[in-house]
């Protein structure tokens, strides 16, 4: 469940405290990073099962999947969603990355975390104070999020052709199943929404 969002004016990301989490599959067209804020859960992605608790720090890519299997009822996340488009404009090599990890656990000695959580703070006070030069304090913070994840854990593939039309299907595919998951989907049923005959998914 959504408790607030902030739709940002003309700014590449929205914000978000969550809590009362579905145990449904997630993800997002977007760049997704969440701090928690309290509470604890287990987030399983990839084969691992992360285990969360306050302070740490999680970033998933664009159409990742992941799930929430156990939670407190207390649990809180702050959630930042960075448009993927404004992401792969800044820098179009950015498709060839991958992270090598999801996670920051909370650690003062850590620099990664350590920047990570005054980014977070800046973004929160900056969004609260809504100055003349807001917008560009609050990119500033987005923008150093994102180069630290990056810098830190993100790790150059060997480039391939980007093929748009696969990635629209799929990103097509998991809204679908998003929007319908408590009904009975067949494949014949995500043929038709998408335009394809039914073998594709036999």
């Amino acid at each position: 469940m959504i408790t607030s969002t902030q739709e940002n004016r003309n700014l590449p990301f929205t914000q978000m405290i969550l809590h009362d989490f579905s145990q449904s599959p997630q993800w997002s067209k977007d760049f997704t990073i969440g701090i928690v804020l309290r509470g604890h859960f287990d987030i399983h992605y990839q084969e691992e099962l992360l285990e969360c608790q306050p302070h740490d720090i999680l970033f998933f890519p664009p159409f990742e999947l992941w799930t929430i299997t156990s939670h407190s009822k207390s649990a809180e996340v702050f959630q930042l969603r960075v448009e993927s488009e404004y992401i792969s404009h800044l820098c179009p090599e950015i498709i060839n990355v991958l992270l090598k990890k999801n996670q920051v656990k909370e650690d003062l000695k850590n620099p990664v975390f350590v920047s990570l959580c005054r980014d977070f703070a800046a973004l929160i006070a900056n969004e609260q104070r809504r100055e003349l030069c807001t917008p560009f304090k609050l990119l500033s913070s987005i923008n150093h999020i994102l180069t630290t994840v990056f810098e830190s854990f993100g790790e150059f593939q060997k480039s391939e052709p980007k093929n748009t039309y696969m990635a629209d299907r799929i990103s097509a595919t998991l809204t679908y199943i998003s929007n319908h998951y408590t009904e009975k989907i067949g494949g014949g049923d995500l043929a038709k929404h998408l335009g394809l005959h039914p073998a594709y998914f036999s």
